[in-house]
């Protein structure tokens, strides 16, 4: 059972395969560099697709907040722009496999930044100047 439990999803790979050796023979034969960015992109879409059907998801980073289950903070950068803690930047799309983090988002992460209340409150202020 163990030997053969990725079969099935090497089945569905095939077709990618495939299309990937298609894509490479008319690059070879025409060099249309347009022509070659819409078959990887189509060839892309069709990786996405088999493995979202087997259960794979990616994470949500930019714009959260930082949660160290799935994110990996690889650097932090002082700003008053966004909330302390917000991930500002996704430097490597992260996944999760059914329920489970397959590998973490890498991700750049506010610091010394207002605090979520702070920025709400400071919003509402604006609001209040521009309706007066």
């Amino acid at each position: 059972i163990v030997e053969f439990s990725c079969s099935t999803l090497a089945g569905k790979l095939l077709p990618v395969l495939d299309s990937f050796d298609r894509g490479l023979a008319s690059a070879r034969a025409s060099q249309d560099f347009r022509g070659m960015l819409e078959g990887f992109e189509l060839i892309r879409k069709q990786i996405w697709e088999v493995l979202q059907q087997e259960g794979l998801q990616a994470l949500a980073a930019k714009g959260r907040t930082f949660n160290p289950s799935e994110h990996e903070a690889v650097m932090q950068e002082e700003t008053e722009e966004y909330p302390d803690d917000t991930v500002i930047e996704e430097l490597q799309k992260g996944y999760k496999f059914k329920s489970r983090v397959l590998r973490p988002a890498l991700v750049k992460v506010a610091r010394g930044g207002k605090k979520k209340e702070e920025m709400e409150q400071s919003l509402r202020d604006k609001e209040d100047m521009s309706d007066g």
